[in-house]
Formats: structure tokens, C-alpha cells, sequence
């Protein structure tokens, strides 16, 4: 009898945590499991994936939306500013002041989701400007 496409009910879930709970393998169990990676008969004793194997992986791995940890919107600041880098190019130069340093990426509007409307690359002096002005307005 297969158990595929079922689900374990809530009491069976309990019953085997609980049996489980503070089980350790034994010392002879964990040398057994040391001894058969040290085993030159090992199939994948030294192997590596290929590049086109790598490849395929992550394009069948769900991205995006698709991915059950996406969070949308509901993401901090951090992951927020990442994920824009990564997907809004960085100009040469600065979008106010057209100077050619270092950009730091700037949130315009206030309004902290996914849309490119609100960023802006920015040089330093044009993004600390910007953040005075703002807390004076406070």
C-alpha cells in the first residue's frame, strides 16, 4: 500500500515526534555512517555535478513568485534594496546631478515595494542632500 498524495493526520505527526524526541544514533551507528563515506567504493566518492547539470537544476527550481518563501512586499529594507540592485541596473552616472562616482541606491518616494518608480541611483552628495531635506520636512 503506498501513502503517496496522502497526508498524516495531526495525532500521527504528534506520535512520531514524540517517539523520536531525544533519540541519538549510537557511537557504533555513527562510525558505521563515517565508514561508508570513507569507502573508496563510494558512487559519489569525488564527483561533482556538471555545469549543464547545475544548470538545469536551478532552472526547475520555482523562482520568484513561484518560490514558496517569497514574501512579496512584505520583505525587509535589506532584501528589498538586493533584490532592486539585482534587477534595476546601475546607471553610470548619478540620475540628479549626472556626476560619474560611486551610486548608492536611493528610495525616492517613501514607498518601500518593488516598483523601479520609486528608487533612484544616486551619488553620495546628491543622496545625503536628499536626506536632510527630507528630515527637515518631518
Amino acid at each position: 500500500m503506498t501513502f503517496a498524495g496522502k497526508k498524516h493526520s495531526e495525532e500521527s505527526k504528534e506520535k512520531t515526534r514524540q517517539a523520536l524526541l531525544g533519540k541519538k544514533h549510537t557511537k557504533e551507528r555513527i562510525e558505521n555512517m563515517r565508514l561508508s563515506l570513507l569507502n573508496p567504493n563510494n558512487t559519489w566518492r569525488g564527483r561533482h555535478h556538471t555545469d549543464e547539470t547545475k544548470r538545469k537544476m536551478s532552472q526547475s527550481a520555482p523562482h520568484g513568485e513561484l518560490n514558496h518563501n517569497w514574501k512579496g512586499d512584505d520583505v525587509g529594507n535589506g532584501c528589498l534594496h538586493k533584490w532592486i540592485r539585482r534587477h534595476l541596473p546601475e546607471p553610470e552616472r548619478c540620475q540628479t546631478c549626472n556626476n560619474i562616482s560611486q551610486l548608492d541606491l536611493s528610495n525616492v518616494t517613501g514607498i518601500y515595494n518593488r516598483d523601479f518608480k520609486n528608487w533612484a541611483y544616486w551619488c553620495r552628495l546628491c543622496h545625503n542632500r536628499f536626506d536632510i531635506k527630507k528630515r527637515k520636512n518631518r
